[in-house]
């Protein structure tokens, strides 16, 4: 399917790990397609760290100068372009607390099986991008969005406050298909403390590639409208 190189957000994390793995370099230089977060741009200001900049898009996300730093899993170590998987027409979103090990071999197992995502990590604070992310749903500029959180009851109460976003945590397979199937579910919140490496995978995969146009309960969908109108 279609794909393009998405923004990166490098956070202030990244940018410390960045600047760890330096051996005391004065200057950082970024992708053409990445951006600081303000609390990695305060970061440099304080470090005096000058910010350069490629020209032009690197030809191959995957093998970016990043994959080599293991120790900091990011976004650019997997093609998070765009994703058109089977019966969908629009990018999924994807935010993550913090990339770690388990979370990077998802998005690249993912990868493998032909499903990328667009990262929407603008800020520092995880609240922030959630809520970002789930604007971006009901704007219609993501088609669903998947949340890889270490506890995820937090993301979960607080996307279902957004007018228009039906989450669902991601507990088991079935569970997954089932609100698929039936309320057109269009965020998956993963508590990928709790689960392994291959249920992640295979929950993420099932909701992406079944997800249907609209879902079986339509009057639980109707009601769940209505009290989100306040009638």
């Amino acid at each position: 399917g279609e794909q393009f190189i998405s923004k990166i957000f490098v956070t202030a994390d990244a940018l410390a790990a960045r600047l760890a793995d330096s051996n005391g370099a004065s200057s950082v230089e970024l992708a053409s397609n990445e951006f600081l977060t303000p609390a990695a741009r305060d970061l440099a200001s304080r470090r005096k760290i000058g910010i350069t900049r490629e020209t032009e898009p690197a030809a191959n996300p995957v093998a970016g100068p990043v994959q080599a730093r293991k120790t900091v899993p990011t976004f650019k170590d997997v093609p998070l372009s765009a994703a058109r998987s089977g019966r969908e027409n629009g990018p999924v979103g994807l935010i993550t607390y913090v990339p770690d090990e388990k979370t990077d071999s998802v998005l690249r197992a993912l990868a493998h099986d032909g499903i990328f995502f667009t990262d929407c990590t603008e800020d520092d604070c995880w609240m922030v991008n959630l809520v970002s992310l789930c604007r971006g749903i009901t704007a219609g500029r993501f088609s669903m969005g998947v949340a890889l959180f270490p506890f995820g009851a937090d993301a979960l109460i607080m996307a279902n406050k957004v007018p228009g976003i039906r989450a669902v945590q991601g507990t088991v397979i079935d569970s997954v298909a089932a609100s698929v199937r039936r309320l057109n579910t269009n965020l998956l919140v993963l508590e990928h403390r709790l689960s392994t490496f291959h249920e992640l995978r295979a929950m993420t995969r099932t909701f992406i590639q079944h997800r249907m146009v609209s879902g079986l309960a339509d009057d639980v969908i109707t009601r769940i409208e209505e009290v989100e109108n306040n009638k």
